[in-house]
């Protein structure tokens, strides 16, 4: 009979974790989505949860047009973290499908938008959208600039 090992053996960390882990969570951001190739906003909140506050009452939109809601209930350094990202260039927005939502069971409840319209929207509205470490196609300036939103209490 083979005898049993005391010790538990802890799986490898992802390259990822390693950074994060170590304060570095700009670099650990984007390799986490460059090995992910598509991460969500309730998935960036749920990975990034034991390194820093991620939930709270912030969100982020679009600075083209304020009323487009791009994610809520961010905390403070998240908004801050993945903005940042998205000025440098070092992740993008792409707009995403709202299934890919619905299947993790999160979403907004504002009204869903499928793509940037020509003109300002009056109401608030969601774009679906994941962060990917590769340019929107055919260009990434109308989804380059976010803007910091504070949620009313």
């Amino acid at each position: 009979m083979p005898a049993l090992n005391p010790q538990k053996a802890e799986s490898p960390k992802e390259p990822w974790a390693k950074l994060a882990e170590h304060g570095q969570l700009p670099s650990a951001a984007v390799e986490l989505t460059r090995l992910r190739d598509r991460v969500t906003w309730c998935d960036m909140q749920q990975t990034f949860a034991p390194y820093l506050s991620s939930e709270g009452e912030y969100g982020l939109a679009l600075k083209s047009d304020p009323k487009i809601i791009l994610w809520t209930g961010l905390s403070q350094e998240m908004a801050d973290l993945i903005s940042s990202l998205l000025g440098s260039r070092r992740l993008y927005l792409h707009p995403v499908e709202l299934e890919l939502y619905r299947a993790a069971g999160r979403g907004l409840k504002l009204p869903v938008l499928t793509e940037i319209p020509t003109e300002r929207l009056q109401r608030p509205h969601w774009l679906p959208v994941c962060l990917r470490v590769v340019p929107t196609p055919g260009g990434s300036s109308r989804f380059g600039r976010v803007a910091k939103i504070r949620l009313a209490k």
